[in-house]
């Protein structure tokens, strides 16, 4: 009998440490995954930033360039677009 009650407390010890370990390798997997997530937002976060950047460049060589291009650029993209 006390062979047994043994038996089974290991079995429900190892049991419970198997759902604790499955728990763990899930939390790590999608800890990993957010990561990938995160790294994957900056990378396009800084492409659009530097093509962001370019535009407002653009938009100063056209101001100096030509200015009345440059009056009816931004009289459309303040006035016609939203």
């Amino acid at each position: 009998m006390k062979v047994t009650l043994t038996v089974i407390t290991f079995a429900v010890v190892l049991f419970c440490f198997g759902l604790y370990s499955t728990r763990d390798l899930n939390c790590n997997e999608t800890i990993r995954q957010d990561q990938i997530l995160i790294d994957s937002l900056r990378d396009e976060n800084f492409i659009l930033q530097i093509e962001a950047g370019r535009y407002d460049a653009a938009i100063e060589i056209l101001k100096d360039r030509d200015s009345l291009a440059y009056i009816k650029f931004d009289s459309i993209l303040t006035n016609e677009t939203e």
